[in-house]
C-alpha cells in the first residue's frame, strides 16, 4: 500500500487577469526580450500587484508572451490592475498589449520542475476572453461584468459586445471595458468579422430566398401560361412529328395516332387535312408539303386557329421518348407540354395515348370530360404501327389528294395487318363507293359496323351514319355519293 495517499484537488475561485503582447512572435528576439521586460516592470509597478503580493493573495503564471495574474481577493482586483496597466501603456506606444478578465475555479499544481503553478477553467476562459481582443482591449467575461454592474461607478466602463466564438466552437459572452484613459473603444476585429460573416450569411439566405421566390413566380407564370385554357370554339393544327429515330414506320403514323386520340373529345377541334392542303395551295406551296412547326403556325394563323401541337420522337437505347408541345399560333407562347417514355417499339402508341390525355388536361379540358372520352389507342385506331402507317397514307390520299382509288391499297393493307381495325374498314368502304363498287362498299361498311365498339364515340357516329346510308337504305333507293375522310362524313 502506498505510503502517501493522493491529495484531493482543491478548487477555489480566482479572479484572473490574462495579458499578452500582440504580434509577439513577429518581433525580433531582442525586441521580444525588451518588450517583455517593459511589460513586467509595468505590471509589477501597479498598486493591485503590490497589494496582492504583499498579502499572499496573488499567483503568477508566465506564458512566454505575457502571463496570468490570479487574485484571491475581489473581482475588482484584476479590473483595477488592468486599468493601471492600460494607463501606463499610454507611455509605451510600441508595446501592443491586450487583456482579458474572468472569475472562475482554479487550483494550484506543481509542474515538472516541482515549481508552484496554477490551472483550471478560470485560467482557460480568461485566456479565451483575451484572445477575442486586439491591441489595447480590456475584455471582461459577462460573469465579471455582472459582478461589477451592481456598482454605479463601474457602469460607464462597461460596453456590451455579445458572443464571440472561441476554440472548439465554444462561445463566450463579452463586455468591452474602457474609458478615456484605458482600454480600446473600437469593436474587436473578431466581432467585426463575425458581423460581416453574419451579414454575408443573411445576404446569401436573402438571395436564396429571392431565388426561390423568383423560381416560384416563374413557375406560377409558366403554369399560368401552360394552363391558359382553350375553349371548345378554338381550333388546333397538328404539325408533322419530328422523327429522329431513323425508323420510317413513325413517319405520318404518330400524327395520325395523335389525331385519333384528340378527335375523340368534343372539347378539341382539329383542322382537317383537306383544309390544311387548301391553305397550303393558297400560300403557293405544294399541298403535300411537310408540316414543320413553323409552317404549321403560319397555317394556323391563316385559319384563325388558337394553337399548334408539335410532336417528336427520339430513341434512347431500346426506349423511345415522345414529346408533345402546344404553342399559341399568334405569339408562339407555350400552352402545354408533355413527355412520355415507351419501353419498346410496341409500347409507343400507348405512350402517345398517355401524352395526349395529359395534353388535353393541360389545354383546359375538364377532368370529367377527359375521363369520359378516354378510349385507348388500340380502341380508337389500332395497336399495330404498320397498320396505322398504312391507314395514315390512305387518309392522306383521300383528305389531301382527293384520290380515293389510290387510297384503296393502303386501307386494304391496314385491315390485312389488323383485321379488327374498324376505321380502316369504313375508309375502305368509303373509297370503294366513288368507284361504283357498291357491294364491296357495303361489305366493308358492315365489317366496320360490327367492330364499331372498338372505336371512339366520334368514330362510332361516323360508322353508324355511313352504315345507315350505304347498307340499310330503302329497297330500290339509290345511295347518295358520299365524300368520306378520316374525320368527317358528308354528301357530295
Amino acid at each position: 500500500m502506498a505510503a502517501e495517499s493522493k491529495k484531493e484537488i482543491e478548487l477555489e475561485i480566482g479572479h484572473v487577469l490574462f495579458i499578452d503582447i500582440v504580434g509577439y512572435s513577429k518581433l525580433l528576439i531582442t525586441e521580444q526580450s525588451e518588450q517583455l521586460e517593459t511589460l513586467k516592470s509595468i505590471v509589477r509597478a501597479t498598486e493591485q500587484f503590490k497589494k496582492g503580493k504583499a498579502a499572499g493573495k496573488l499567483l503568477r503564471l508566465p506564458t512566454g508572451d505575457g502571463g496570468a495574474l490570479v487574485f484571491r481577493t475581489t473581482p475588482e482586483a484584476p479590473v483595477l490592475c488592468a486599468m493601471e496597466i492600460g494607463k501606463a501603456l499610454k507611455g509605451h506606444p510600441e508595446l501592443k498589449v491586450r487583456m482579458g478578465v474572468h472569475s472562475g475555479p482554479v487550483n494550484e499544481i506543481a509542474d515538472l520542475n516541482e515549481q508552484a503553478n496554477i490551472a483550471g477553467a478560470g485560467i482557460n476562459i480568461a485566456q479565451r476572453v483575451m484572445d477575442c481582443g486586439d491591441a489595447g482591449h480590456i475584455l471582461l467575461s459577462r460573469h465579471v461584468a455582472e459582478d461589477l454592474e451592481h456598482y454605479p461607478h463601474w457602469k460607464p466602463y462597461l460596453h456590451e459586445l455579445g458572443e464571440c466564438e472561441v476554440k472548439h466552437g465554444h462561445k463566450v459572452s463579452l463586455v468591452n471595458f474602457h474609458d478615456d484613459e484605458a482600454g480600446n473603444r473600437e469593436t474587436p476585429r473578431k466581432f467585426r468579422q463575425a458581423k460581416v460573416a453574419r451579414a454575408t450569411r443573411l445576404w446569401r439566405i436573402a438571395v436564396a430566398a429571392l431565388v426561390v421566390i423568383l423560381l416560384a413566380a416563374g413557375g406560377l407564370y409558366y403554369y399560368s401560361r401552360q394552363s391558359r385554357a382553350l375553349t371548345d370554339k378554338d381550333t388546333i393544327v397538328l404539325s408533322d412529328f419530328t422523327n429522329t429515330t431513323g425508323d420510317p414506320v413513325f413517319d405520318g403514323t404518330l400524327r395520325q395516332g395523335l389525331s385519333s386520340q384528340l378527335e375523340q373529345t368534343p372539347f378539341l377541334s382539329l383542322i382537317s387535312d383537306s383544309s390544311i392542303a387548301h391553305t397550303l395551295t393558297l400560300m403557293s406551296k405544294p399541298k403535300s408539303e411537310r408540316l414543320v412547326p413553323d409552317l404549321a403556325r403560319e397555317v394556323g394563323q391563316r385559319l384563325g386557329s388558337a394553337a399548334v401541337i408539335e410532336g417528336s420522337i427520339s430513341a434512347l437505347g431500346t426506349q423511345y421518348v415522345l414529346s408533345l408541345k402546344a404553342v399559341n399560333c399568334r405569339d408562339g407562347n407555350l400552352l402545354a407540354q408533355e413527355q412520355e417514355t415507351a419501353s419498346g417499339k410496341e409500347q409507343v402508341l400507348n405512350a402517345l395515348g398517355r401524352a395526349a390525355t395529359k395534353m388535353r388536361k393541360g389545354l383546359g379540358e375538364s377532368l370529367a370530360s377527359v375521363q369520359k372520352y378516354a378510349a385507348l389507342p388500340e380502341d380508337t385506331t389500332t395497336s399495330s404501327l404498320e397498320a396505322l402507317q398504312a391507314y395514315a397514307m390512305g387518309s392522306r390520299a383521300t383528305d389531301v389528294d382527293n384520290d380515293y382509288l389510290a387510297a384503296i391499297p393502303f386501307f386494304q393493307r391496314a385491315v390485312a395487318l389488323d383485321p379488327n381495325f374498324a376505321m380502316a374498314y369504313m375508309m375502305l368502304a368509303g373509297s370503294y363507293q366513288p368507284q361504283g363498287e357498291l357491294t364491296l362498299a357495303a361489305a366493308n361498311a358492315r365489317k366496320a359496323y360490327d367492330l364499331r365498339e372498338r372505336t371512339s364515340d366520334h368514330e362510332r357516329l361516323n360508322i353508324a351514319a355511313f352504315y345507315e346510308i350505304v347498307v340499310t337504305r330503302q329497297p330500290g333507293g339509290c345511295p347518295p355519293l358520299l365524300r368520306i375522310n378520316s374525320t368527317n362524313l358528308s354528301a357530295r
